[in-house]
Protein backbone atom coordinates (compact mmCIF):
# COMPACT_ATOMS: atom_id res chain seq x y z
CA UNK A 1 0.00 0.00 0.00
CA UNK A 2 2.96 2.48 0.90
CA UNK A 3 4.10 1.91 -2.42
CA UNK A 4 1.63 2.28 -4.32
CA UNK A 5 1.02 5.71 -2.96
CA UNK A 6 4.36 6.75 -3.21
CA UNK A 7 4.28 5.79 -7.01
CA UNK A 8 1.49 7.52 -7.49
CA UNK A 9 2.68 10.84 -6.10
CA UNK A 10 5.59 10.28 -8.27
CA UNK A 11 3.33 10.10 -11.35
CA UNK A 12 1.52 13.44 -9.61
CA UNK A 13 4.76 15.16 -9.36
CA UNK A 14 5.82 14.53 -12.70
CA UNK A 15 2.26 15.39 -14.63
CA UNK A 16 3.14 18.48 -13.07
CA UNK A 17 6.80 18.96 -14.67
CA UNK A 18 5.28 18.07 -17.40
CA UNK A 19 2.71 20.57 -17.44
CA UNK A 20 5.03 23.19 -16.91
CA UNK A 21 7.78 21.89 -19.93
CA UNK A 22 4.51 22.40 -22.39
CA UNK A 23 4.85 25.91 -21.83
CA UNK A 24 5.12 28.00 -24.72
CA UNK A 25 8.11 30.36 -25.21
CA UNK A 26 9.27 33.15 -27.11
CA UNK A 27 13.14 34.08 -28.44
CA UNK A 28 13.42 35.91 -25.06
CA UNK A 29 12.63 33.17 -23.01
CA UNK A 30 9.28 34.59 -22.46
CA UNK A 31 6.28 31.97 -20.97
CA UNK A 32 3.15 31.91 -22.79
CA UNK A 33 0.30 30.14 -20.94
CA UNK A 34 -1.86 30.62 -23.62
CA UNK A 35 -2.12 29.71 -27.74
CA UNK A 36 -4.17 32.44 -28.23
CA UNK A 37 -2.22 34.40 -30.48
CA UNK A 38 -1.05 31.94 -32.28
CA UNK A 39 -1.82 31.71 -35.82
CA UNK A 40 -1.21 29.57 -38.80
CA UNK A 41 0.19 30.19 -42.33
CA UNK A 42 -0.03 27.90 -44.99
CA UNK A 43 2.09 29.05 -48.08
CA UNK A 44 2.13 26.95 -51.00
CA UNK A 45 0.85 24.02 -49.11
CA UNK A 46 3.19 23.91 -46.43
CA UNK A 47 1.41 25.44 -42.62
CA UNK A 48 3.52 27.08 -40.11
CA UNK A 49 2.57 28.58 -36.99
CA UNK A 50 3.48 31.19 -34.96
CA UNK A 51 2.63 34.49 -32.60
CA UNK A 52 0.88 37.88 -34.20
CA UNK A 53 3.69 39.20 -31.85
CA UNK A 54 6.13 37.82 -33.53
CA UNK A 55 4.64 39.21 -37.26
CA UNK A 56 5.06 42.46 -35.74
CA UNK A 57 8.71 42.91 -34.73
CA UNK A 58 9.78 44.25 -38.42
CA UNK A 59 8.18 47.63 -37.13
CA UNK A 60 10.24 50.02 -39.52
CA UNK A 61 7.51 50.00 -42.03
CA UNK A 62 3.78 47.75 -42.95
CA UNK A 63 4.92 43.89 -44.50
CA UNK A 64 2.54 41.49 -45.69
CA UNK A 65 2.76 39.44 -42.52
CA UNK A 66 1.98 42.74 -40.04
CA UNK A 67 -0.72 43.35 -41.99
CA UNK A 68 -1.94 39.91 -41.71
CA UNK A 69 -1.08 40.15 -37.52
CA UNK A 70 -3.47 43.06 -37.67
CA UNK A 71 -6.44 40.93 -39.50
CA UNK A 72 -6.02 38.40 -37.30
CA UNK A 73 -6.15 40.46 -34.14
CA UNK A 74 -8.91 42.08 -35.03
CA UNK A 75 -11.38 39.44 -36.57
CA UNK A 76 -10.24 36.54 -34.89
CA UNK A 77 -8.66 34.49 -37.66
CA UNK A 78 -6.59 31.84 -37.01
CA UNK A 79 -5.43 30.51 -40.54
CA UNK A 80 -4.39 32.46 -43.34
CA UNK A 81 -3.59 30.94 -47.29
CA UNK A 82 -0.63 32.52 -49.22
CA UNK A 83 -0.42 30.48 -52.92
CA UNK A 84 3.11 31.49 -52.86
CA UNK A 85 7.04 29.57 -53.15
CA UNK A 86 7.20 27.31 -50.54
CA UNK A 87 10.61 27.11 -49.78
CA UNK A 88 11.66 30.22 -49.44
CA UNK A 89 8.65 31.43 -47.27
CA UNK A 90 10.66 29.91 -43.57
CA UNK A 91 13.64 32.44 -44.56
CA UNK A 92 11.14 35.26 -44.51
CA UNK A 93 9.74 33.50 -41.07
CA UNK A 94 12.99 33.10 -39.60
CA UNK A 95 13.77 37.38 -40.63
CA UNK A 96 10.67 38.08 -38.39
CA UNK A 97 11.71 35.74 -35.41
CA UNK A 98 15.56 36.33 -35.90
CA UNK A 99 15.53 40.23 -37.22
CA UNK A 100 18.69 38.85 -39.76
CA UNK A 101 17.29 38.29 -43.20
CA UNK A 102 19.15 35.16 -45.43
CA UNK A 103 18.50 33.98 -48.67
CA UNK A 104 18.11 30.76 -49.82
CA UNK A 105 21.19 30.26 -52.42
CA UNK A 106 19.75 27.79 -54.26
CA UNK A 107 16.89 29.74 -55.84
CA UNK A 108 16.78 32.06 -59.13
CA UNK A 109 17.68 35.85 -58.16
CA UNK A 110 14.44 36.62 -59.95
CA UNK A 111 11.95 34.68 -57.50
CA UNK A 112 13.77 36.06 -54.32
CA UNK A 113 13.23 39.77 -55.51
CA UNK A 114 9.59 38.55 -56.64
CA UNK A 115 8.93 37.43 -53.17
CA UNK A 116 10.91 39.88 -51.41
CA UNK A 117 8.11 42.37 -52.92
CA UNK A 118 5.25 40.34 -52.56
CA UNK A 119 6.18 40.23 -48.44
CA UNK A 120 6.75 43.73 -48.78
CA UNK A 121 10.32 43.52 -47.33
CA UNK A 122 12.95 45.92 -48.58
CA UNK A 123 15.91 44.10 -50.24
CA UNK A 124 18.24 46.33 -47.98
CA UNK A 125 17.11 43.97 -45.19
CA UNK A 126 19.67 40.90 -46.79
CA UNK A 127 22.03 40.29 -44.62
CA UNK A 128 26.00 40.87 -46.02
CA UNK A 129 26.80 37.03 -46.28
CA UNK A 130 23.57 36.71 -48.63
CA UNK A 131 24.28 40.33 -50.16
CA UNK A 132 26.83 39.09 -52.70
CA UNK A 133 24.40 36.38 -54.23
CA UNK A 134 21.39 38.71 -54.49
CA UNK A 135 23.65 41.61 -56.11
CA UNK A 136 24.75 39.59 -58.40
CA UNK A 137 21.46 38.25 -60.22
CA UNK A 138 20.79 42.25 -59.93
CA UNK A 139 24.13 43.12 -61.99
CA UNK A 140 23.20 40.25 -64.59
CA UNK A 141 20.19 41.15 -64.82
CA UNK A 142 21.00 44.90 -65.84
CA UNK A 143 23.77 43.20 -67.85
CA UNK A 144 20.73 41.34 -69.82
CA UNK A 145 18.77 44.36 -70.16
CA UNK A 146 21.18 46.44 -71.43
CA UNK A 147 22.22 44.00 -74.50
CA UNK A 148 18.66 43.75 -75.10
CA UNK A 149 18.28 47.56 -75.57
CA UNK A 150 21.63 47.23 -77.79
CA UNK A 151 20.03 43.93 -80.27
CA UNK A 152 16.98 45.90 -80.16
CA UNK A 153 18.32 49.25 -81.02
CA UNK A 154 20.54 47.17 -83.81
CA UNK A 155 17.63 45.50 -85.48
CA UNK A 156 15.35 48.96 -85.62
CA UNK A 157 18.89 51.06 -86.83
CA UNK A 158 18.72 48.08 -89.84
CA UNK A 159 15.04 48.19 -90.21
CA UNK A 160 14.59 52.32 -90.59
CA UNK A 161 16.97 52.46 -93.82
CA UNK A 162 14.55 53.90 -96.54
CA UNK A 163 14.44 51.92 -100.08
CA UNK A 164 15.96 55.11 -101.94
CA UNK A 165 18.80 55.40 -99.25
CA UNK A 166 22.09 56.23 -100.91
CA UNK A 167 24.61 53.24 -100.76
CA UNK A 168 26.46 54.32 -97.44
CA UNK A 169 23.35 55.12 -95.36
CA UNK A 170 22.26 51.34 -95.81
CA UNK A 171 26.53 50.20 -94.85
CA UNK A 172 26.28 52.25 -92.11
CA UNK A 173 24.74 49.79 -89.74
CA UNK A 174 26.26 47.02 -91.23
CA UNK A 175 30.13 48.85 -90.38
CA UNK A 176 28.77 49.59 -86.78
CA UNK A 177 28.24 46.22 -86.08
CA UNK A 178 31.38 45.23 -87.77
CA UNK A 179 33.53 47.87 -85.14
CA UNK A 180 31.66 47.62 -82.32
CA UNK A 181 30.52 43.77 -82.08
CA UNK A 182 33.52 41.55 -82.36
CA UNK A 183 30.51 38.57 -82.52
CA UNK A 184 28.37 40.16 -85.52
CA UNK A 185 30.47 38.67 -87.82
CA UNK A 186 33.49 36.33 -88.94
CA UNK A 187 34.98 39.19 -90.27
CA UNK A 188 34.14 41.26 -87.23
CA UNK A 189 35.82 38.69 -85.02
CA UNK A 190 38.85 38.76 -87.05
CA UNK A 191 39.22 42.10 -87.33
CA UNK A 192 39.17 42.25 -83.79
CA UNK A 193 41.89 39.50 -82.91
CA UNK A 194 44.37 41.68 -85.47
CA UNK A 195 43.49 44.66 -83.23
CA UNK A 196 44.76 42.25 -80.66
CA UNK A 197 47.64 41.10 -82.13
CA UNK A 198 49.08 44.14 -83.78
Amino acid sequence: MLKTQETQEAKEISDDDDDETNDDTDDEGDVHDSTDDVITLNVGGVRHETRIQTLRKYTRKTTRLSEVADIAEKTGKKEFYFDRHPDFFPYILNFYRLGKLHLPMNLCGNITKDELKYWMIDDKDIEQCCWVHYIKYEETHEMLEMFDRDEKHNRLATKRIKADASRFERIRPKLWRFLQDPYSSRGATVSKQLQLVY
